[in-house]
């Protein structure tokens, strides 16, 4: 009997895993750019980056850069997604929202050596969310061992969020006129939460034979990282092509204080659910667990990025590469292994440690993008970009779970520059669209049955289409504007 409970457990928990134990990764590295000029170029900006930005994009420009602060670069960004299908045939996904977050501020030093000059920055390195509720409900006969149809209700609810900010700060050595190397060294810190619930309810719609079957999970998480990495930048200056490359670590995991670790919270029970199995006891069950101060761990694969910028009298045009290595699988949060399936004292043999895990991975990405930087006249100057984001989910790896998000992003952006005596004024729009058919649906609430724990077979029927628009706005200060 026991070997019989823990088959039908283990397909139990396993089927109710797709939309709770997701990928952790949030699966688009060039989602956001920074800086006001080098986001509306696209992010084309490797070799010839001439602002604060290239703390990040490329050390190595920092040693051309004039003595600035980069007060701002604030976005504001509308979003909107939707996956017709998703839930089954007809019953749709929709989602949209409203952030505000700092994308960028930095500045520069100089020293005695005018070769030498550092940079310092503090920027939001990702910024996720995607929140849907969604409900459906039916008559239908979902339990076929009893007379008649019954009332189904199914809840699917989700959000996914992650916030990670990076300070650093870039040494930059110009070595001849035509060439520099430059350093920076990065610490960033991530703070993600998610949680995902999933319901279904078949109520007989006969009082006389009242009859109620409910199987129900909810998975909820949230974890602290904190992590090193470490960017080489080269530039050449071969007037009027630049060149840039810049090759950028893996990122190293560091825990201060015992700060990196993760809390994780789940339940996943059935209540009278007929199945057709020989023992009765299997229509209910309940597991649950919840573990605090679980060591947490994320990870940026290596990656490395070439740059070409050429420039005419009034005219830049640049293009940029950059290469993501792949990640195999690992354990955001390792759990303790314990017994989850409840009275624990009877089933402590039980014990796993899958219940509560949350796992990652990544296929290797290719990005590239083009920008144009149009001079109209001394005051004003045109900046356009054009940039892809490849999604690095790996969809063959089916051993981790289902991730929502597996759509490549398109960007492009269109923005003014108003060069004052002593300041720079950066105003304009990024938009970016994805989309992708004939995905598998994450649920479907169109068909439920008894046999399939009140969820129906999964087809690829879902089409998926996201879209947003940002409000890019930046201001840069010259501290000394005879050199800028």
């Amino acid at each position: 009997m026991i070997r019989s409970i823990v088959f039908w457990l283990s397909q139990c928990l396993l089927y109710w895993l797709t939309l709770s134990v997701s990928n952790a990764q949030q699966n688009h590295y060039w989602a956001n750019q920074y800086g006001a000029r080098s986001s509306l170029m696209g992010g084309a900006v490797i070799a010839g980056v001439n602002d604060n930005s290239a703390i990040y994009y490329n050390p190595a420009a920092v040693a051309g850069l004039t003595n600035t602060i980069s007060l701002n670069a604030n976005l504001y960004q509308a979003s909107w997604f939707n996956v017709k299908n998703g839930l089954g045939n007809g019953i749709d996904i929709n989602s949209s929202s409203f952030d505000l977050y700092p994308q960028f501020a930095g500045g520069t030093i100089s020293f005695k050596n005018p070769k030498l000059k550092a940079g310092y920055m503090l920027m939001t390195r990702a910024y996720h969310f995607l929140k849907f509720d969604e409900r459906h409900e039916k008559v239908f006969d979902a339990i076929p061992s009893i007379q008649g149809v019954e009332e189904f209700i199914g809840t699917a609810s989700y959000l996914s969020r992650a916030n990670e900010q990076w300070v650093g700060l870039a040494l930059a050595y110009q070595v001849s006129d035509k060439f520099s190397i430059g350093l920076t060294q990065i610490l960033g810190y991530r703070f993600q939460n998610f949680k995902a619930t999933v319901t279904g309810e078949a109520v007989t719609t006969d009082f006389n034979n009242f009859y109620t079957a409910v199987v129900r999970d909810e998975y909820e998480m949230s974890f602290d990282n904190f992590k090193a990495v470490w960017k080489l930048g080269f530039r050449w200056n071969l007037n009027p092509l630049k060149i840039g490359l810049t090759i950028t670590s893996p990122s190293v995991n560091i825990n201060p204080f015992g700060l990196s670790n993760g809390r994780a919270r789940r339940e996943s029970s059935v209540s009278n659910l007929d199945r057709g199995l020989a023992e009765p006891a299997y229509i209910n069950y309940l597991a649950t667990d919840k573990q605090d101060g679980i060591p947490s761990v994320y990870k940026y694969p290596l990656s490395v990025g070439l740059g070409l910028e050429y420039e005419l009298a009034k005219t830049k045009i640049a293009f940029a590469a950059e290469y993501f290595h792949s990640l195999d699988e690992y354990k955001v949060l390792s759990p303790q292994s314990r017994p989850v399936l409840r009275p624990s004292i009877i089933f402590r043999d039980l014990a796993t440690d899958e219940f509560l895990s949350f796992a990652s991975q990544a296929s290797p990405v290719l990005n590239l993008a083009v920008g144009l930087e149009q001079q109209i006249n001394a005051k004003w100057s045109l900046l356009a970009g054009l940039r892809t984001d490849v999604n690095s989910y790996d969809q063959v790896a089916e051993d981790i779970g289902d991730d929502i998000s597996y759509w490549d992003l398109f960007h492009t952006s269109l923005g003014v520059v108003f060069h004052k005596k002593q300041s720079d004024i950066t105003v304009g729009l990024n938009y970016y669209f994805g989309i992708s058919f004939d995905d598998e649906q994450l649920l479907n609430f169109d068909a439920p049955l008894d046999r399939d724990y009140l969820r129906g077979d999964l087809n690829n029927t879902a089409n998926t289409t996201t879209r947003g628009i940002s409000l890019i706005v930046g201001y840069t200060h010259y501290l000394n504007p005879t050199s800028k």
